[in-house]
């Protein structure tokens, strides 16, 4: 089994949080003793799991993670796989209120952050932040962060940056 730690001093957020280790096993149960062998494709979604991690604040390979586009905007649903898994459950809960508080802000820095690079349309959706309502749905094994607008600029960015994120978190 790999196993990554990642030592953070502060993530970039307005929220104060403080991550001071994380363990991941099994990332990529074919590789061990290393990134040896590894394409750039793997380490650089590794590198992303390790970030996501970091900024959400549980381990990626225990969850599942969905962006879907929707006719007034789009949804965040982060699921434990392990419905017996309190922790993890407690943990994207967690992440959820936090990522609402910050997005109707129109702080965006998480995203930015874990994926290395703007994504799409966060600008326009931190602009125009007094026109998008987030809405927590709490489900047995996570939660789901509904977007809502009725402005039809932002309902393009939102499906953009659904779209964005669901290619990148693809397969977890």
């Amino acid at each position: 089994i790999l196993v990554f730690a990642l030592i953070a001093a502060a993530i970039p957020t307005t929220t104060t949080t403080s991550v001071s280790a994380i363990v991941y096993e099994g990332l990529s149960g074919e590789h061990q003793g290393g990134n040896m062998g590894q394409s750039q494709d793997q380490s650089e979604s590794i590198s992303m799991l390790e970030r996501g991690a970091v900024a959400m604040g549980f381990n990626q390979s225990k969850i599942s993670h969905q962006f879907k586009s929707t006719p007034s905007g789009g949804e965040i649903s982060i699921t434990a796989l392990n419905n017996n898994d309190t922790e993890t459950i407690k943990q994207i809960k967690n992440h959820i209120s936090i990522i609402q508080k910050e997005f109707s802000s129109g702080n965006f820095t998480k995203p930015f952050y874990i994926h290395e690079q703007d994504v799409p349309d966060t600008k326009i959706m931190g602009e125009k932040k007094d026109f998008i309502k987030y809405t927590i749905n709490e489900i047995d094994n996570g939660s789901t962060l509904i977007l809502e607008t009725k402005d039809k600029e932002l309902l393009g960015a939102i499906h953009q940056f659904m779209a964005f994120q669901g290619t990148e978190h693809q397969g977890h």
